[in-house]
């Protein structure tokens, strides 16, 4: 799976403290890369250098590292990664004769946040995603269909906020953790109360179908609270190696062992039922369900604090850290003379166009006198 790392710096040169002739930072990065071997094209733009590198994907986060090292990214220039399907010729790994930590090869935190910060938004898809999920599991819970139960599992997104909160954890970012609690919440709410709706509509078919059904019990029982403890540990180590490389399989497999919707979905439909049923069947024992409401809302609970401690504890495993990032604000655009001054000497300050009108893309880059002083210093080293 190769990869294209772009990168961009504006026709910016720095004077060295020790040399009266000035360097450009995209010669000192272009230097960099050759000497871990990689094949650099240089593309000359109006305002600025594109540094176009194919890297192999596993060595791309050693290459993110490294140009973050370089201040790429956190003091001057722009990143962006592309994958792409296939590259003639192939790309081999790089041979620096270092040792390679097997066990903490994996995309970039970059990657992997962008990934799980799109999995764990609050949205209307969101929402009808858990809704059709429940309503699949209430179906195969009171008919004690395993397959439809099953099939639930697939549809579930509720695995994405826990990642995002467990994501969040290890790199201390608030943001991503509060939108990941509030999507994970949000989704358990609406399960419960399918569930309950879902008990409600059909209580009437209760004796019909013998409730509790197999599948219905087995979610409410101590031992089941054992068994999901069993399943749950293996469940959050497969999410956490999952994501760290894009495995979309294993992914799979995952959501349908960690099984986290049909016990939600489980505790509103009895809970709901512990009451409707009498009136109904009145052999129905209220205590019965009402025991099987309660040990189904645990089973998810101890499922998601399981997953989510193998889960921190994998990725941890996987060297996943905070980065240092840098973000444009508008505090950070240059002034109106500034601005007047840019205009009359590098028109296209905000746009690049390539030579021989290959391309034009418009990208939007400030760099404070503070940001220049701390190119400075990355260029002196």
């Amino acid at each position: 799976m190769p990869y294209v790392v772009q990168i961009s710096i504006l026709k910016t040169k720095v004077k060295r403290k020790d040399q009266p002739e000035k360097v450009s930072p995209v010669e000192k990065v272009k230097a960099n890369l050759e000497k871990k071997g990689l094949m650099v094209q240089k593309l000359k733009a109006e305002s600025s250098y594109l540094l176009i590198v194919r890297v192999h994907d596993g060595d791309l986060t050693n290459i993110m590292s490294f140009l973050s090292d370089l201040g790429v990214g956190t003091h001057f220039g722009i990143i962006n990664v592309y994958h792409v399907a296939a590259t003639v010729p192939s790309i081999v790994p790089l041979d620096d004769g270092e040792k390679k930590d097997h066990a903490a090869q994996r995309l970039p935190v970059e990657v992997i946040y962008n990934q799980i910060a799109g999995g764990s938004e609050l949205s209307f898809d969101y929402i009808m995603n858990i809704i059709v999920a429940a309503v699949i599991a209430a179906a195969g819970l009171a008919t004690n269909n395993s397959v439809t139960v099953v099939a639930s599992m697939l549809v579930s997104p509720l695995m994405g906020p826990i990642l995002a909160f467990t994501f969040a954890s290890l790199l201390k970012d608030s943001q991503l953790a509060a939108k990941g609690i509030a999507a994970e919440i949000a989704g358990i709410v609406t399960c419960w109360l399918c569930g309950c709706v879902f008990g409600l509509g059909f209580a009437y078919f209760g004796p019909f179908f013998e409730w509790p059904s197999a599948q219905m019990a087995d979610r409410g029982t101590p031992d089941g609270l054992l068994v999901g403890v069993v399943i749950a540990v293996p469940s959050g180590i497969g999410v956490a190696l999952a994501v760290t490389v894009s495995n979309i399989n294993s992914l799979v497999g995952v959501a349908i062992s960690a099984a986290l919707l049909p016990p939600i979905v489980n505790s509103g439909m009895c809970f709901v039922y512990a009451f409707i049923g009498p009136l109904i069947d009145e052999h129905v024992q209220q205590h019965v369900y009402l025991t099987i409401s309660g040990y189904s809302a645990l089973l998810f609970m101890v499922n998601l604090v399981c997953i989510y401690l193998t889960a921190l504890a994998t990725l941890k495993v996987k060297q996943i850290a905070p980065v240092a990032t840098r973000s444009l604000r508008w505090k950070d655009l240059p002034s109106a003379s500034d601005r007047h001054a840019a205009r009359n000497s590098m028109h296209s300050h905000n746009r690049i166009r390539l030579t021989g009108d290959v391309a034009v893309q418009r990208l939007f880059a400030a760099h404070s006198p503070t940001k220049d002083q701390q190119l400075d210093s990355v260029l002196t080293e």
